[in-house]
């Protein structure tokens, strides 16, 4: 796999002891990327007005691949990772909120998040719930990812940090992926 260098000195330079001043820990998004993410309130619109929730959801991680493109070209991705964390749950989920509608019809109340995948039609390919699914692997790299950055004891490698930002990458084009291949169910 080719190995380049997203962070340059940035890492060192934030680790430097001579750094005597507080740095924040993650940078938001500019705002023309931000405005291309979906809120739950936009999702539901459009799921009123019948748009599909497997388009829908497939659009979400489009939006979401374009996001982590432009943070990799700007060379300190996970600095980037607390909003991306921040947005990518269920509540911007089309698919999830349509299979929680769904479970709650039938069973009354959804007691644990794995409910709502019971009628979710992507869990036959991959149950986001389930411990190392896609969607787990990605939610784990930018979880390490600023939490690394928020509590600098823990030590993570600029290779380490460099190679889970590839895997990101893989799993956000698998998650596309197997919405596609939902789609052309």
């Amino acid at each position: 796999m080719l190995q380049l260098d997203l962070f340059g000195d940035i890492m060192s330079y934030f680790e430097s002891d001579d750094l005597n001043i507080w740095v924040d820990t993650h940078f938001p998004l500019p705002q023309t990327l931000r405005n291309k993410l979906i809120s739950k309130e936009e999702i539901l619109l459009k799921l009123s007005q019948k748009e599909n929730p497997i388009e829908l959801s497939t659009q979400k991680w489009v939006v979401i691949q374009e996001i982590v493109d432009f943070i990799t070209q700007k060379g300190s991705p996970i600095f980037y990772y607390k909003e991306l964390y921040d947005y990518i749950g269920f509540e911007t989920c089309a698919l999830c909120l349509v299979s929680t509608e769904h479970y709650i019809k039938i069973h009354g109340s959804v007691k644990y998040a794995e409910d709502k995948c019971r009628v979710c039609p992507l869990a036959a390919i991959d149950r986001c719930t389930a411990e190392f699914s896609n969607f787990d692997r990605i939610i784990r790299i930018l979880y390490c990812g600023f939490s690394y950055l928020e509590n600098r004891h823990e030590t993570m490698s600029d290779e380490e940090i460099s190679n889970n930002h590839y895997l990101l990458i893989e799993y956000i084009g698998k998650m596309i992926q197997n919405l596609e291949i939902l789609q052309s169910k």
